[in-house]
């Protein structure tokens, strides 16, 4: 018990020492002295240093990492990105002809031709930009484009009136970035189609459009309206 007790003091002496000479405390190197030292000179810091140090874990501290009294123990640095956006786009539809437009060739019954698709292409700008983008969208995650008022769309497609009212318009997004290139009808979330933001900011989103069951139409004219509610979530 007793050799115990002198190899425990023998430790603590040691680290006292070692202390004394790091931090350059003059006079007698007792427990209770370099501990009012350390008080007086360098605040309570250096105070629960000294005690840790004399339950023999803080001497890998000090030589591992020397210590200045009234310096920071650790500095943090938080770094913060942001993107300035537009509040809002303008969008311009150009259809083949012209405007927002769109135009079939006549269609004969006698001959039933084939109507092509027309390409409709929706170009968007920042306000009051010149060059094709939509900086708005990056605030979101998704940008999602609904179809239709009251009575324009049905199960086929865009209702038409004129030439017997049988004839739709199919109309379908072109990208492969879109959610899908399924006609665009009421059915369902048939009438919504998003495209990822990064895509959709870059200003083009990009339709077809060709007419339907014309093989049932009478001879005239037909004509339909769609509508449709650009948002970014």
């Amino acid at each position: 018990m007793q050799r115990s007790r002198l190899h425990n003091e023998n430790n603590e002496y040691a680290v006292l020492r070692f202390i004394a000479k790091t931090l350059n405390i003059p006079g007698g190197l007792k427990p209770v002295n370099a501990l009012r030292i350390l008080r007086k000179k360098n605040g309570p810091r250096w105070g629960m240093l000294f005690r840790t140090l004399l339950t023999g874990c803080g001497l890998y501290l000090v030589s591992a990492m020397p210590l200045q009294a009234g310096g920071p123990l650790f500095t943090t640095r938080v770094v913060m990105e942001g993107e300035l956006v537009a509040s809002a786009c303008r969008v311009e539809v150009n259809g083949r002809a012209g405007g927002n437009q769109v135009t079939f060739p006549e269609y004969s019954r006698g001959l039933k031709n084939t109507i092509p698709p027309q390409e409709i292409q929706l170009r968007l700008f920042d306000d009051g930009a010149t060059v094709q983008g939509c900086s708005a969208f990056r605030a979101g995650k998704l940008v999602r484009m609904t179809f239709g008022n009251a009575g324009q769309l049905d199960a086929r497609g865009v209702v038409t009136s004129g030439a017997g009212d049988q004839v739709r318009i199919q109309v379908r997004a072109l990208d492969a970035e879109a959610s899908h290139r399924n006609i665009i009808t009421s059915t369902g979330d048939e009438n919504q189609v998003t495209w990822p933001v990064g895509f959709a900011a870059q200003g083009l989103l990009r339709f077809e459009a060709v007419p339907a069951g014309l093989e049932n139409a009478q001879a005239g004219q037909y004509s339909g309206q769609l509508s449709f509610v650009l948002t970014y979530e």
